[in-house]
């Protein structure tokens, strides 16, 4: 049954011209705030920095007030589920700096990691969140091809290897390669199993 509806606002999905229609709709957000904006389709990563934290925490406020009244303005709402607060600080600090962020009468989850684009970042750069993360997938990839290797050839095993553990352990690999050796050991572990090819 073929039903025409009129859209008067927002981005109809699942059509070719949606993507970009989407990012024309966005593509001002960055222009109503000081922030720096990291912006990849709907995945949106605002950053600011300072030296005083209570003057910090005051800024982003005001500029989540700018933000929130373009999302108003342009019809379009944030998932707050999704959104959360991710504070850097240098590794001689013991602890991280607690934000009190508040977005549209809602304080914004602060957490010690957050996935980016396929990454996990965690508050100290280290990537442990993410090697920890990552570990258990490689490990099953590692599983499948240890119970098919007797049955394909090398080059099909080639072709398997690159698809579900070369993929997976080069992505943004040049982030996460300077982690500590002892965390990535378990890496070298997986990846130099005889089983492999």
């Amino acid at each position: 049954m073929n039903c025409k509806l009129i859209i008067t606002c927002g981005i109809p999905q699942g059509n070719v011209l949606g993507p970009t229609f989407f990012l024309i709709c966005i593509n001002d957000l960055p222009d109503c705030h000081a922030m720096q904006t990291l912006l990849f389709f709907d995945d949106t990563a605002p950053l600011m920095s300072g030296p005083n934290i209570l003057d910090l925490q005051n800024t982003i406020n005001d500029e989540l007030k700018n933000v929130q009244k373009w999302i108003m303005q342009n019809k379009l709402t944030l998932n707050l589920s999704k959104t959360n607060d991710l504070s850097f600080h240098p590794a001689k600090e013991k602890q991280s700096h607690h934000f009190l962020l508040n977005f549209d009468g809602n304080m914004l989850m602060q957490t010690n990691e957050s996935k980016y684009l396929g990454v996990f970042i965690d508050a100290r750069l280290n990537w442990k969140a993410h090697i920890l993360n990552l570990t258990p997938s490689v490990a099953q990839s590692v599983g499948v091809l240890y119970k098919v290797r007797h049955f394909l050839s090398k080059n099909l095993l080639k072709i398997l290897y690159n698809a579900l553990i070369k993929s997976k352990l080069s992505y943004a690999i040049t982030l996460w390669a300077p982690a500590y050796k002892s965390d990535l050991h378990k890496f070298n572990v997986l990846n130099n199993r005889p089983e492999l090819p």
